[in-house]
């Protein structure tokens, strides 16, 4: 797989994580439940509850499970591991199987680091503005705007959100969110070609202000690919 492509699959994970609330984990929780179907709500209402979701973002940390998916159904890869968020310093993802592999995000740019190639691929912090990383890290207040905002309350301890995008071949067609008891719970996103990745999330909990966890220094002897340079 070349470098873009988990760059691009890792941070469009990232909007997963806004709206953690800090102090509260979930156990988890059945595919099935969790994307149990009820009455949707559409416009400023759901827009407004997604917001304050996102405006109680602190930072945290956790680790997650990816799967990736054909417009078939048919599993094309699944990952594991953690990461680290800090508002306005960055995020640290780390892949630990199937294969080692760490993206970091810093005003520097998004970093991503493969051990097995000694290669580093670095990305103007730019080109995530078209990726749910943009609310993540303050890269565009308006990012909302691009999309019908959905909201599903049909059971007590779920809190589901869909995105579905108003435009053709920016950003993720589809974005589904579900939390669990007042965590995040599931993630869904579904590109225009039908490719489907979904994350699920497990003890998401605070971290204190560590903004050095997200300084990346290319490894000696490593090949740096720069798309970011001048």
């Amino acid at each position: 797989m070349a470098p873009q492509a988990p760059l691009r699959i890792a941070v469009c994970c990232l909007f997963a994580l806004l709206a953690f609330v800090p102090g509260a984990q979930a156990e988890p929780a059945p595919e099935e439940g969790l994307q149990a179907s009820g009455p949707w709500v559409t416009g400023a209402a759901a827009r407004a509850a997604l917001e304050a979701r996102l405006a109680t973002l602190t930072p945290f940390e956790g680790t997650f499970h990816q799967t990736l998916e054909d417009s078939f159904g048919q599993r094309l890869g699944e990952s594991a591991g953690e990461f680290a968020l800090e508002p306005g310093a960055g995020l640290r993802w780390l892949t630990h199987r199937p294969y080692e592999e760490a993206l970091v995000v810093n005003d520097a740019g998004a970093w991503l680091w493969d051990p097995a190639l000694q290669q580093v691929l670095r990305r103007p912090k730019d080109d995530l503005l078209q990726t749910p990383a943009a609310l993540l890290l303050g890269l565009d207040p308006d990012w909302l705007d691009g999309y019908v905002i959905s909201r599903s309350t049909a059971q007590p301890t779920l809190d589901r959100y869909r995105l579905a995008s108003l435009s053709q071949g920016l950003g993720p067609a589809t974005l589904s969110l579900t939390w669990l008891e007042e965590a995040l719970a599931l993630l869904t996103v579904e590109e225009g070609s039908g490719q489907r990745l979904q994350l699920r999330f497990e003890a998401l909990r605070p971290r204190p202000s560590a903004p050095d966890d997200f300084v990346f220094i290319v490894p000696e002897g490593a090949e740096l690919l720069d798309e970011a340079a001048p």
